[in-house]
């Protein structure tokens, strides 16, 4: 599971993982409803990894979560490999991504690092 803030290269890095042989890539973002809280998101994300892609031998889920929703949602689902991986950039490199995006400065203001 890829975890860090909006800006910070999670879908960059799943994008290129997901061009492997073995390796298929779960991206939330238009799968289901934004309004289900993170660990819902966390619980769904998990569900479809072990189901619709359980032939692969690494699925990629890019998304913002806590540590502890992955462990329950591991748990509930059977998952006995998994990895977290945190990514970090700096303030100027993430606020940079995400006015290429689109988002206003008042929305990037708010943002938490």
């Amino acid at each position: 599971m890829l975890n860090g803030s909006s800006g910070v290269g999670k879908t960059t890095i799943a994008k290129m993982l997901s061009k492997k042989e073995g390796v298929e890539w779960i991206h939330p973002d238009g799968l289901w409803d934004p309004s289900m809280d993170q660990r819902a998101s966390t619980f769904k994300a998990t569900e479809l990894a072990v189901t619709e892609h359980k032939h692969a031998d690494i699925v990629v889920i890019d998304m913002q979560f806590r540590h502890q929703f992955m462990l329950d949602a591991f748990d509930e689902y059977g998952v006995t490999i998994g990895k977290q991986v945190l990514l970090y950039c700096n303030t100027p490199d993430r606020e940079y991504r995400l006015r290429a995006r689109g988002l206003e400065e008042d929305v990037i203001a708010t943002m938490e690092h």
